[in-house]
């Protein structure tokens, strides 16, 4: 993890600028899970399970890796917010790109070779995997996983320029306005769109270009996670009585995220569309609070699988359906069952394996390219 930075429990918060001088054991065990999650998930879908119900059983950790992200990316232009300091837009951009990018279009062309001809033809157009837009109006196929990384891309595009405009004019306020506008635009162009969704002889797909896959229904959850970073360097005060209270914290953002999850037990409601996303991001904002607070639970637990798998989740992520189609594939050929347990251990298996290769050659030199440019 880049530039982490714990709060001073006797006074402000100690920004430190060394790369890994400090992990938060939660985050690695959020992170590893959230993707062991996402895997299983993918491989079911393989053996036929309704997507509705995957999508109900994922959403968590979807959201979740939202959240993460929103409070990690979004450091680097509060802590210069903090020193009295403009963002460098361009640096940031420039970080972003070297950290997906490289990743993203090295595995690409892996797609298009592995997969069948069948699925190939149902991908999105080559410009919109080319500018991270494919989320938009998307229909399922090999290459939908792909959605989530489009929403973060395009939130980061516009987010150091937005906070750069209310911050010079207004300061914290500005600041607050901004999320409020995030968050309550969002909501309600789900609930503008709700209607259609309803009404639709083709709910689930319908509801999942419209709703589960832009970028207006993760606001929420990416708005939670700069919101997180946002106390902790422009509220000090208020972050130190925050985690002063982290446990009680903790367990209201756990029961807040069940009660979205309730919710959500009917994805294609109007209730759902407008409140769902935004309890789940608050309950899971509060869990990454929890973890970064320096009072957590998981704090001094050394979990060294969870950190392995942590560092090497981006490009497992992305290589992941390549395995799972490569493994399931040989299993059929030779005859073997394809529900079984040891094919999915063989799936995961591939999924570390290729991921570990990718980060390996890709991802980990992009990293210390960051760092010695950026830093």
């Amino acid at each position: 993890m880049d530039n982490e930075s714990r709060p001073n429990q006797n006074g402000p918060v100690i920004i430190s600028n060394k790369p890994n001088d400090t992990r938060f054991a939660g985050l690695d065990l959020y992170r590893s899970a959230g993707l062991m999650i996402i895997l299983t998930m993918h491989f079911l879908m393989r053996l036929g399970m309704s997507p509705s119900a995957l999508q109900r059983t994922s959403l968590w950790t979807i959201d979740l890796f939202f959240v993460f992200s929103g409070y990690l990316v979004s450091r680097s232009i509060f802590q210069a917010f903090a020193k009295g300091q403009q963002p460098r837009v361009f640096r940031f951009y420039l970080a972003r790109i070297l950290r997906t990018w490289p990743a993203y279009f090295a595995v690409l062309p892996l797609f298009y070779f592995f997969f069948p001809a069948t699925d190939v033809e149902r991908f999105p157009p080559l410009w919109q995997l080319l500018t991270f837009s494919q989320n938009l109006n998307l229909e399922m196929n090999r290459l939908a996983f792909t959605w989530s990384l489009c929403v973060e891309e395009q939130f980061y595009f516009l987010l150091p320029l937005l906070c750069l405009v209310a911050w010079t004019r207004f300061q914290r306020r500005g600041l607050v306005v901004l999320a409020i506008v995030l968050v309550v635009g969002g909501g309600l162009l789900r609930a503008g769109l709700s209607e259609a969704v309803l009404s639709s002889p083709t709910r689930v797909p319908t509801y999942l270009r419209l709703i589960y896959f832009p970028i207006w229904s993760r606001l929420d959850s990416l708005v939670a996670g700069v919101a997180v970073s946002a106390i902790q360097f422009l509220w000090p005060s208020l972050w130190e009585r925050c985690v002063a209270r982290s446990r009680a914290i903790l367990i209201f953002g756990i029961c807040t995220f069940v009660l979205g999850c309730l919710v959500h037990v009917q994805m294609v409601s109007i209730h759902a569309i407008v409140f769902g996303f935004p309890l789940v991001a608050l309950g899971l904002s509060c869990v990454i609070f929890e973890a970064v607070s320096g009072r957590s639970i998981f704090d001094g637990v050394k979990i060294p699988a969870a950190q392995y798998v942590a560092a090497r989740s981006y490009s497992m992520y992305l290589v992941h359906p390549v395995a799972l189609t490569m493994v399931m594939r040989t299993f059929k050929d030779y005859g073997l069952n394809e529900a079984s347990l040891l094919c999915y251990l063989a799936c995961v298996g591939a999924s570390l394996a290729a991921g570990v290769v990718i980060y390996q050659i890709i991802e980990r030199p992009m990293y210390e390219l960051r760092h010695r440019f950026l830093a």
